[in-house]
């Protein structure tokens, strides 16, 4: 049980550092949504579907994946194609970004690390 709470902690961890890694050392790009990138496989049909994400920075054009998702029970998601968002854009790593104002990653990273250390006290004790 302690390992596995571990592991939940070092998951939180790292998402929170990867959301405020391209908060603070990204530019803020506007982007528009074109499509959804493959991301996961749960079970009961459950899938996660990253955004992708057209955005033009210094005169080029880049389709990149953003670290935020959207989970379906079924086909390819068609919500919010065409949509313009502003995205925090790194030129140093421009295969992926954080989308500006959604912070569904956040509350999922602070509800594992919760649990991760709810697991890893019940472990202790």
């Amino acid at each position: 049980m302690g390992f596995v709470g571990l592991f939940l902690c070092i998951v939180a961890i790292y998402l929170l550092y990867l959301k405020m890694k391209f908060k603070f050392t990204g530019t803020v790009v506007e982007g528009e949504i074109v499509g959804y990138d493959y991301g996961a496989r749960g079970t009961y049909g459950f899938r996660g579907y990253n955004y992708r994400i057209r955005l033009k920075y210094q005169n080029e054009i880049y389709i990149v994946s953003s670290i935020e998702s959207v989970v379906t029970t079924g086909n390819t998601p068609t919500k919010n194609i065409g949509q313009l968002c502003k995205v925090y854009f790194n030129p140093q790593s421009p295969k992926r970004v954080s989308i500006k104002g959604k912070n569904g990653i956040i509350w999922i990273a602070f509800i594992t690390l919760f649990s991760g250390l709810l697991a890893v006290l019940a472990s202790i004790y």
